[in-house]
């Protein structure tokens, strides 16, 4: 699959880092808010909903009338409990888990920010099907903005169109975007 590679810094970068951080900080104490409130280990993160809040985890089995589902966390340290809707309180844990203030992708931020969401389908050998999405991925790392957009840019049927990079972020080589990661 075709991907292209972005880094950005200078001062649009450094705002948008600094609105990504601030918000990111609102998650992080909100989070730290319920898991206070409800005396827990941690929380259960949603793979699929870009940093949801779906559960509590406890590093021991945890017995309270407003929690269900008990599994163990794919760590294997830990266990994790949902809201049980059947009980006043797991009713008002489950709506406390819908707070905006909870959720939070930095990569889906940053694609939101600058508009660079990108889906695409294409040919994969590791997937039993032999195909797989492709999405776009961004992330802070050493002060800069880094972006993976999938895909050719030429317009093809049925495929989302390139989205328009902005100026300050510059193309380049997958070696050097790795790099910039430590990799």
């Amino acid at each position: 699959m075709e991907k292209h590679f972005y880094i950005g810094d200078g001062p649009q970068a450094e705002s948008l880092i600094a609105e990504a951080l601030a918000r990111e900080n609102v998650a992080r104490e909100a989070r730290k808010a319920l898991i206070a409130e409800y005396e827990t280990d941690g929380l259960i993160l949603s793979v699929w909903n870009d940093g949801k809040v779906a559960g509590l985890a406890f590093e021991k089995p945890a017995s309270r009338p407003y929690l269900k589902g008990e599994t163990r966390l794919s760590n294997g340290e830990g266990y994790g409990y949902y809201p049980k809707l059947s009980t006043k309180e797991g009713k008002r844990l489950a709506q406390k888990l819908e707070a905006e203030e909870l959720t939070f992708s930095m990569s889906k931020f940053i694609l939101d920010k600058l508009n660079l969401h990108r889906m695409v389908a294409g040919t994969s050998q590791s997937s039993r099907t032999g195909s797989a999405l492709y999405y776009s991925v961004a992330g802070i790392v050493s002060g800069k903005i880094l972006v993976s957009i999938p895909g050719s840019k030429e317009s093809e049927h049925g495929r989302d169109p390139f989205p328009e990079v902005p100026a300050w972020l510059r193309e380049v080589k997958e070696s050097e975007w790795l790099a910039a990661q430590g990799r």
